[in-house]
Parts: structure tokens; C-alpha cells; sequence
């Protein structure tokens, strides 16, 4: 089997916020999540196998 290399490069973010307002009950993980199932919708990836995800946190 021929196996090849493949990149999907696409970003999601949350809103930008004041500190200590609209996400002061929300944790880190919690704006992870938003934002990772942000991507799954705008890429249309829900059911797809996806091997490796990055994050960079700005």
C-alpha cells in the first residue's frame, strides 16, 4: 500500500473577549472545545478520521 502525506490547514477561533467577562466561568478546555467543534462545522469533518491536530495558542 502506497500511503501518502496529506495537510489540511484551516483555523477556528473564539471571539475575542475583555478579560474576565463574557469566558470567566469557562476554562481553557472549555474554549478548546468550541473552537475544535467551530472546525469540524466550518470544514464539514464531523465522521471523518483525522489523524494528528495541532493547536497554536495566540
Amino acid at each position: 500500500m502506497n500511503i501518502k502525506k496529506v495537510a489540511i490547514i484551516g483555523y477556528n477561533r473564539i471571539p475575542f473577549a475583555k478579560n474576565n467577562t463574557a469566558y470567566i466561568t469557562r476554562t481553557n478546555q472549555d474554549l478548546l472545545l468550541a473552537a475544535l467543534n467551530g472546525l469540524v462545522e466550518r470544514y464539514d469533518l464531523t465522521g471523518k478520521l483525522i489523524d494528528e491536530v495541532t493547536l497554536f495558542p495566540f
